[in-house]
């Protein structure tokens, strides 16, 4: 059973983690600096993280879990346009409320130390999955119209992961909000008219 000190511990090795990384290259952050701004002995790391590589993608996935939430959820949303937007408002929100971490994981620093398709192949794949069994169910029920969920599914997960990263990187001159306004008119589009 965790005690609230060791959460605590954990949780003040990953926040002193994150402000390294904001800093600097991760492969240039050390488990002393990590420990020395947490404030625990070093011994203390090894006690919550197998390595420096278990805490970085620990750090990832936490980060990333809080963005996906409403996407892994999904088949709690139903199959309303309200549903619909409600998911697509919380990513948006989320990047926004977070874009310098945003920038911090899309960055050449972070994707160069995990590799930018580990990263990928394991996110795109763990969110295809609801969002093909959501639509799914919605075709069974007669509400959305999909030729074939899992094209549609896989065919969304990247192109919504592509576009949200372009504007993180400013590859694109498009904001948050003119992208979230224009996905949740194309999810409409293809889900919903005919």
């Amino acid at each position: 059973m965790k005690t609230q000190k060791s959460i605590q511990t954990k949780q003040a090795l990953l926040e002193a983690a994150e402000i390294l990384f904001m800093q600097k290259s991760v492969d240039k952050v050390t488990v002393a600096q990590i420990t020395r701004l947490a404030g625990v002995a070093k011994g203390t790391f090894y006690l919550y993280f197998d390595s420096k590589d278990a805490l970085v993608w620990d750090f990832a996935a936490r980060k990333v879990d809080a963005l996906l939430k409403p996407v892994l959820s999904l088949d709690s949303c139903g199959f309303t346009l309200e549903a619909v937007h409600a998911v697509v408002d919380h990513l948006i929100a989320y990047v926004k409320e977070n874009e310098p971490l945003m920038l911090m994981l899309h960055q050449v620093r972070f994707y160069g130390y995990l590799g930018k398709e580990n990263l990928q192949s394991k996110h795109i794949g763990i969110l295809t999955e609801p969002v093909s069994h959501w639509i799914q169910r919605g075709k069974q029920a007669g509400l959305i119209h999909a030729d074939d969920p899992e094209f549609m599914a896989c065919f969304l997960v990247l192109s919504v992961h592509n576009m949200f990263d372009s504007v993180i990187m400013k590859e694109i001159p498009f904001t948050f909000d003119v992208l979230g306004e224009h996905l949740k008119a194309l999810l409409i589009k293809l889900f919903f008219e005919r």
